[in-house]
């Protein structure tokens, strides 16, 4: 019996940031700030607040959300120097695209932004696994070798969003 999970994966196009690895310091340097109790349109409405409280509440999370993303753009630029753009996701890994080139065995940690807003955001450690050449394009192959549990759920949800996403695009075209 295999002990290998299997994951969905699905194409995409999201950013990220990444920053190489030193050998023997595999510390997570990502930390989400972000509450753990979730917060949803449908809480709010639930609570039945009158409608123009309700849409000023939404309006204002949506403008805290990008607040905070714009103050911590800069710390993560520093911290995480390399930009990537994801092009294919699951949870046990990842394939994406930068000018900057790793090698196979590279250790890394890689910061996702599954969502602008609301700002969600997930992190992994990794190692560069292979390197292919597709149409020209050069494609390196991230395994997720760590990844808290809530970011693992993060990413989950987002490929799942995404092949929804995908089949009503397809069904409609």
């Amino acid at each position: 019996m295999s002990s290998q999970r299997s994951f969905a994966r699905v194409s995409t196009l999201i950013n990220g940031r990444l920053r190489r690895l030193v050998p023997g310091r595999d510390r997570a340097l990502f930390h989400d700030s972000s509450p753990t109790l979730s917060f949803s349109p449908q809480k709010l409405a639930e609570a039945r607040l009158p409608e123009p409280l309700l849409e000023f509440l939404l309006s204002l999370d949506t403008k805290l959300d990008t607040l905070l993303s714009l103050a911590s753009r800069q710390t993560m630029e520093q911290d995480f120097p390399t930009d990537i753009q994801v092009v294919e996701i699951s949870a046990a890994g990842l394939s994406f695209m930068s000018l900057e080139q790793f090698s196979p065995g590279q250790r890394v940690e890689v910061v996702l932004t599954l969502s602008q807003a609301p700002l969600r955001m997930a992190s992994a450690l990794g190692e560069v696994v292979r390197v292919k050449v597709e149409g020209g394009e050069r494609r390196q192959v991230l395994e997720f070798t760590s990844v808290r549990d809530r970011d693992r759920e993060s990413i989950v949800q987002f490929v799942f969003q995404e092949e929804r996403s995908q089949i009503r695009q397809a069904k409609w075209s």
